[in-house]
């Protein structure tokens, strides 16, 4: 394949390149000619100047070239173009615009009712707490009542047996009452002032897709919290098999041992 000679337009050295490539590269409009890459740059690097912001006076180092920034940063740029806006009528122009444009999708604000703190509020989507906190508050009280529904239909013959060992000994005993601040426990001594608490694999282990151990767990700490601001004692029972006489007889020895030791460390009135 036919070669031509040229010279180099950044450092005057001969070289050689393809005649095919020659022709097309000027047809293109290719008028100066380089070596190398390097030579390429060198000859087309911008020559560094000392710059004035514009906005904030501050000088930084910029290039000769045409489309150089005259700013020492976005930030600059940004505050600069936006001193020559009127916020006021660009405001009222897009009103005017979304207004008059039947082609424009106007959101729909939805006038609500906050169902915790009753506070009236307005939204561009559907909601039914007006904040974070009544959303917080409404996920607690929501927990409340699935745990209230869920608590006899989870009960296991293990609890149910260990409940009725209870009402054998000891008098005025409670079962899964909600007295704790919406809260209930499984078995609850109102005159010992104890809270039983009988929790199965469900407090421990992934039973189903879509049961969370963690949303569980963070459920019996807030359990635990309110049974303690009321006054009592906890007493929580690990129950991880099936249904087994001797483990519930067993526990049961266990928590009136605990109990004893209880009254006797207990101050005398």
């Amino acid at each position: 394949m036919a070669n031509i000679k040229l010279k180099c337009v950044s450092c005057n050295t001969e070289f050689e390149t393809q005649v095919k490539r020659y022709n097309y590269l000027k047809k293109k409009g290719r008028k100066q000619w380089f070596c190398s890459k390097i030579c390429c740059i060198n000859e087309f690097k911008s020559e560094l100047i000392e710059k004035n912001c514009l906005f904030c006076n501050q000088s930084f180092l910029g290039t000769t070239k045409r489309q150089s920034t005259n700013f020492c940063s976005t930030k600059c740029s940004k505050k600069y173009a936006n001193s020559f806006m009127d916020r006021k009528q660009i405001s009222d122009s897009l009103k005017d615009y979304f207004k008059n444009n039947p082609k424009v999708k106007i959101k729909k604000e939805f006038k609500n009712q906050c169902i915790i703190c009753n506070k009236f509020f307005s939204l561009n989507k559907q909601r039914i707490t007006c904040s974070t906190e009544c959303f917080k508050t409404r996920c607690r009280e929501t927990g409340k009542r699935s745990v209230s529904s869920q608590s006899n239909k989870r009960r296991s013959k293990n609890e149910i047996y260990f409940s009725e060992l209870c009402k054998t000994e000891y008098n005025n005993i409670l079962v899964n009452e909600p007295i704790f601040n919406g809260w209930d426990a499984d078995v609850i001594l109102p005159i010992q002032k104890i809270a039983i608490l009988w929790n199965g694999k469900w407090h421990y282990e992934k039973i189903t897709k879509k049961h969370s151990v963690q949303q569980v767990q963070n459920r019996d700490k807030i359990k635990l919290d309110e049974i303690k601001n009321l006054g009592y004692d906890s007493y929580i029972i690990k129950d991880l098999g099936s249904f087994d006489k001797k483990f519930v007889e067993d526990e049961f020895r266990k928590f009136q041992k605990w109990l004893c030791g209880r009254m006797i460390d207990a101050p005398s009135s």
